[in-house]
């Protein structure tokens, strides 16, 4: 391949990956203003508007075989979202929808809002970027995880120089950077916005599962310390422990983050971790008690009905792909960990 032609190539996979990247965030944030407003706790857009709105995308692709290139642009297009904004306007003053790159680079998406909306934001109060929103921007603060969770992970991870286990590592270690970074500047913030539910942070929210023995509940570690173990395990290749993406997008939740998740299709090993997440949340809601084992086993309970044959994941997966049963063969069932493995009712289909 020549200069000229390795050229385009990268400038049409850098195109693609900054555009599915830039909608979803868009639509990620338009969701969570959305919301705010309808929760009438204006300060969580004020929080976005003094320092970036946080968003997190928690990945599911492997680091060997064709998902490593994925991985790649998905990192790339991460980094590319530090260098957006969106910035609101009436509907009466400037139109539809329309995206401006600046000459210093930096692309600003221009929303436009009905007269409701717009007369809401307007009235924040407490932000350094006054309680008019003509030509204030909210910043996007990219925070990505990544954990290989399927067999080509497990083989990545078993024979040396087989894959590049390296690049999670080091993408991850980047997204506990920025998420410390962020948290640093949100106890900052003045006046303090109330945080989600995890209300200290002061220990990791371990969902004790079948491989979680070795947990000492007696004396659970802070999340930033439960972080950096896991990180460290995950580098090594010992370990695809799911506590790593659930202690990161509790903390993003408690800093009104906003959360995406993806593997390769966004189908079968998305549903299942978008499952546990949910699971999680309502449990972090003290909606099963808050003795470890009660809501660990509630939440085990309630992710195996979600995607039994009943549930509505596996109801996603027919419209889907036209078959009520999850796309994971035997082999991929025994390495996927113990949270993210489907019902052996609607498994063992033989499409990898």
């Amino acid at each position: 391949m020549n200069y000229f032609d390795l050229q385009v190539q990268l400038e049409y996979r850098s195109t693609l990956a900054f555009s599915q990247a830039v909608t979803a965030a868009v639509h990620t944030l338009l969701n969570d203003v959305h919301q705010a407003l309808a929760d009438k706790a204006p300060e969580r857009i004020g929080l976005w508007f003094q320092i970036g709105y946080l968003l997190q995308m928690q990945s599911l692709l492997s680091t060997q075989g064709a998902e490593i290139s994925m991985l790649q642009d998905m990192n790339y297009a991460m980094d590319e979202l530090t260098k957006t904004s969106v910035m609101f306007h009436p509907r009466s003053e400037k139109g539809a929808w329309r995206v401006a790159r600046e000459k210093s680079g930096r692309v600003v998406i221009h929303v436009p809002l009905d007269d409701l909306h717009d007369s809401q934001l307007s009235t924040l109060k407490g932000s350094e970027h006054s309680t008019r929103f003509g030509g204030c921007c909210i910043t996007f603060v990219p925070s990505l995880f990544t954990l290989g969770v399927n067999e080509m992970q497990t083989i990545a991870n078993a024979i040396p120089g087989v894959g590049e286990p390296e690049l999670q590592s080091e993408i991850n270690q980047a997204g506990l950077k920025q998420l410390k970074q962020y948290w640093e500047r949100f106890e900052q913030v003045e006046p303090p916005v109330p945080r989600v539910a995890w209300i200290e942070l002061a220990q990791s929210f371990t969902v004790v599962g079948s491989q979680d023995e070795r947990v000492d509940l007696s004396q659970p570690p802070s999340v930033w310390e439960s972080l950096e173990r896991l990180l460290e395990d995950a580098s090594s290749g010992s370990d695809k422990d799911v506590q790593l993406l659930i202690d990161s997008f509790m903390l993003c939740s408690a800093m009104h983050g906003g959360r995406m998740v993806c593997c390769k299709s966004a189908k079968d090993r998305t549903s299942m971790s978008s499952t546990l997440e949910m699971a999680v949340l309502m449990a972090n809601k003290g909606l099963f008690g808050y003795e470890v084992y009660t809501y660990s086993r509630a939440i085990l309970q309630l992710i195996r009905k979600l995607r039994g044959p009943e549930g509505c994941r596996i109801r996603n997966c027919e419209l889907n792909t036209g078959k009520k049963m999850y796309a994971f063969n035997v082999f991929q069932q025994s390495t996927l960990p113990d949270l993210l493995k489907p019902p052996p009712s609607c498994a063992g289909n033989c499409v990898s």
